[in-house]
């Protein structure tokens, strides 16, 4: 039996800007590309990847932008747009949330500088998990198939092939497309040669993004 399965270790810290960086550098695109395609200038893509959003304007135009870059990377819009809400509001500067006092007793001192180690523990907690989630947005999908289950021998002219990937990722079998239903299932029948057949069946994402799979499956000659 042959397995291969092919996944990208996934870096729970990178920022939304980093991958968004590192999708645009595996494509071997520059800043001055994705201005003049999208229309955005370059100071604010740079500021994206960055991760420095107090150099991008308000809300409602970064998010046009956003969503316009995710658009020429080949992305999913809306899942981008959310993990920059999502970042853009846990990295807003702490001190907004807690007044600065002065001359304050010690036991209320304490209790402040408790509040903030807590703020903060959380905001790192909340970073790791934006992390995660932009992580699955660049990941390669995910890949099963279920039948045939392991190489192996058979006597029958056709083999059906079936399994299940990410409802966005598309599957090619062999070289030939494979319809995927809304779930991420997939199903086929594939022709076998007396011999050795090998099967390819490989779930790829825009920008290339992809995970395979392979089977021998080999075809013996009916008895007499």
């Amino acid at each position: 039996m042959r397995f291969s399965f092919f996944k990208k270790p996934l870096r729970t810290t990178s920022t939304l800007g980093e991958r968004l960086r590192e999708v645009r550098q595996e494509s071997r695109l520059t800043i001055a590309q994705a201005a003049k395609e999208t229309g955005v200038s370059g100071h604010h893509l740079e500021a994206l990847e960055a991760g420095q959003y107090d150099r991008l304007p308000g809300d409602v135009y970064t998010k046009n932008f956003v969503r316009r870059y995710a658009r020429w990377l080949h992305l999913n819009e809306e899942r981008v747009v959310e993990a920059y809400e999502q970042e853009r509001s846990v990295l807003r500067p702490t001190e907004q949330r807690l007044p600065r006092q002065r001359g304050l007793p010690a036991s209320i001192t304490v209790t402040l500088v408790a509040k903030r180690t807590l703020i903060t523990l959380l905001i790192i907690g909340i970073l790791a998990y934006l992390g995660w989630e932009v992580g699955k947005i660049f990941a390669p999908p995910t890949l099963i198939v279920e039948s045939p289950a392991a190489s192996g021998m058979t006597h029958e002219s056709t083999i059906e092939v079936f399994g299940r990937t990410d409802p966005e990722a598309a599957v090619v079998m062999n070289g030939q497309s494979v319809f995927v239903n809304e779930d991420g299932q997939f199903r086929e029948s594939i022709d076998l040669t007396i011999g050795r057949n090998t099967i390819e069946v490989s779930a790829i994402k825009k920008r290339g993004k992809q995970t395979t799979v392979v089977r021998e499956v080999v075809r013996e000659e009916a008895r007499k």
